[in-house]
């Protein structure tokens, strides 16, 4: 890792009233001296590091309380850290980019994620499959974005407790793909608010 990043990230760590923060740039690699900072950022309301990769999700982001917009990249996570992310009481933007989350059922459950409103999964994997919706779960969600690396076929189940859902826009490798759009569209045919599949 490049001193001057560590340095600079050291030196972002103690801005206590910072609000804002965006980082912007090529990706890097694997950066951990972000991940392991101590309480930082009590008030921040904004945070987009995307061209930050973390290994996982760092645990000083369950104390955010007051942010409303992350972009966030990690090589690794669990639904325990997606669990620590859905708790945050003011989050209502999230781009969320995993490299590889494991084969698992990562069901959202109740009570998470209370007022988001729109969410965007980009995992590299096919996570489609073991997506799923507990009924509660992202009770105020607008818009669903989810991007998937590869795909076998399947859709989330319990896309139908998502009941604000107004947009739901499937993508492969960041393309259109209309056997992904279909699907989606027969899966949500039933939903009671009739979301668009674009």
């Amino acid at each position: 890792e490049k001193p001057e990043l560590d340095a600079l990230v050291c030196s972002i760590g103690k801005l206590c009233n910072l609000k804002h923060l965006q980082f912007n740039g090529p990706g890097t690699e694997i950066h951990s001296q972000m991940g392991s900072l101590s309480n930082p950022f009590q008030h921040i309301e904004e945070l987009k590091v995307l061209v930050l990769n973390f290994r996982r999700v760092p645990t000083w982001m369950g104390g955010l309380h007051c942010l409303r917009i992350l972009s966030l990249r990690v090589e690794e996570t669990s639904t325990d850290e997606v669990r620590l992310l859905g708790e945050l009481p003011s989050l209502v933007k999230l781009i969320f980019i995993p490299s590889h989350i494991p084969k698992e059922r990562a069901i959202l459950g109740t009570g998470l994620f209370p007022v988001l409103e729109y969410f965007h999964f980009w995992p590299k994997e096919d996570a489609m499959a073991y997506l799923g919706f507990e009924m509660g779960a992202m009770p105020n969600l607008r818009t669903l974005s989810l991007n998937s690396g590869e795909w076998g076929g399947s859709v989330p189940i319990g896309m139908e407790h998502l009941l604000c859902l107004q947009k739901i826009r499937p993508y492969r490798d960041l393309n259109h793909d209309a056997t992904m759009v279909s699907a989606f569209r027969d899966a949500l045919s039933l939903h009671p608010n009739h979301p668009s599949v674009e």
